[in-house]
């Protein structure tokens, strides 16, 4: 993985390279546009037991450096033949688990404009659940050097193939955008292996009011899980099993399972920014009836521009309540072997439980130098608490009931071309 990572990581430093001596590498006509960016990061962080990473879906580092978690490239075609006709994809290569072409097409839709104000997408289309969703991939545009895990480490589901329909006017001195979609995306996570939801319908829609300071952002989404890789069966096999001499397990069989549920998210955010200030806060409530329990999740995020640098802060959270499995009482008139099994059982659909238990905060400290007009580079610090039993959204070697800490530093250099 490491050589793989090098590799793609020195391509992307020679793009670089060339992007800064030759300043442009863009098409652009009335009718035809290619742009490119790419970010080339070096990451060290991690402990012995937690790894860092920016979501889910990665294999973290371990107390380690890394170039391939931050590092990507991609590129964004668009063709317009008419006034109301839009042809538009974008690539972004990346170090993923598994690879794939398929994987590596973010965006590929044709836009048909209905009205001046009205427009339908249909394809695969980016997803719309957070703030940065239009350009999470894209370094340069974000003045993080990498976003907060709390927030944006589960969007794993970077787009959705299906269809949109956006209705976009002007309103009160700024311009209104509403979208409503619905698709099909996938839903992944890393630990031991890289394990995949089906998401399938997945429908919502996001509402946002800009003018050239403010942005004011509302999201709903109901996303159905299907089709999951089944490892929970045995688990619910177990505890049907058991039901009958341990009573107050019942209930659980339909938590253990992710799959043949429907997540609701809701999501709020407010943006502001001058010549001076950059200034934005995202909050976010996740509503799924399983291990995860409702999750709540915020960040705020401040930054001052003097001339080409910009120093920043941010803190975020992360928290949802931890499953407690109940106990086993152990039964006298049962064979010790039932009972010592029953007891073993409870134990493990504790850890199990919590494997889905988010308990942190992270502070970042950062500062972003815009070097050219297209080439920026940026150092970032984040110093993390977890919780007992709280550090689910980390990869974790091995769980404990005692809270830690992490350190992450990352330096990364953006570039658009």
């Amino acid at each position: 993985m490491y050589m793989k990572a090098f590799i793609f990581s020195v391509s992307i430093a020679f793009t670089a390279l060339f992007v800064v001596t030759a300043q442009a590498f863009e098409i652009d006509s009335s009718k035809f546009l290619v742009n490119g960016f790419g970010t080339l990061g070096l990451t060290k962080g991690g402990s012995d037991r937690v790894s860092s990473r920016n979501n889910v879906a990665q294999d973290g580092v371990f107390d380690e450096w890394s170039v391939g978690i931050d590092s990507r490239i991609g590129l964004q075609l668009d063709y317009y033949p008419t006034e109301k006709l839009t042809f538009s994809a974008q690539f972004v290569a990346a170090d993923r688990e598994k690879n794939s072409l398929d994987k590596s097409v973010h965006s590929a839709y044709i836009g048909y404009k209905i009205t001046p104000s009205l427009e339908l997408k249909i394809g695969r289309i980016a997803a719309k659940l957070l703030l940065l969703s239009d350009y999470k991939h894209i370094g340069y545009a974000q003045l993080w050097a990498h976003p907060s895990l709390e927030f944006y480490g589960n969007s794993t589901a970077d787009y959705g193939d299906g269809i949109a329909l956006i209705y976009d006017k002007p309103l009160y001195g700024g311009h209104l955008r509403t979208q409503a979609w619905l698709n099909k995306s996938e839903f992944s996570r890393f630990s031991e292996k890289l394990r995949t939801l089906e998401v399938e319908p997945s429908y919502g829609i996001i509402s946002t009011w800009e003018n050239e300071k403010w942005t004011y952002s509302f999201v709903y989404a109901a996303l159905d899980f299907n089709n999951g890789d089944k490892e929970y069966l045995p688990l619910q096999n177990a505890i049907r099993a058991v039901e009958p001499i341990w009573p107050s397990s019942k209930g659980l069989v339909d938590d253990v399972a992710l799959d043949d549920t429907t997540g609701h998210y809701y999501g709020f955010a407010i943006g502001y920014s001058d010549n001076d200030w950059v200034l934005r806060t995202e909050f976010s409530l996740s509503k799924t009836k399983s291990f995860y329990n409702d999750t709540k999740n915020a960040y705020v995020l401040a930054g001052r521009r003097f001339n080409t640098f910009t120093p920043y802060i941010s803190a975020a959270t992360l928290k949802n309540e931890r499953t407690h499995i109940p106990s086993y009482q152990t039964n006298p008139f049962l064979p010790s072997n039932i009972n010592a099994s029953v007891a073993t059982l409870q134990q493990q659909l504790q850890q199990y439980a919590d494997y889905f238990h988010y308990d942190q905060q992270t502070v970042s400290l950062g500062i972003r130098w815009d070097v050219e007009p297209k080439l920026a580079l940026k150092a970032q610090w984040d110093h993390t608490w977890i919780g007992a039993y709280g550090g689910a959204r980390n990869q974790q070697r091995e769980m404990s009931g005692a809270a830690d800490t992490v350190d992450r530093f990352t330096v990364t250099m953006d570039f658009i071309f």
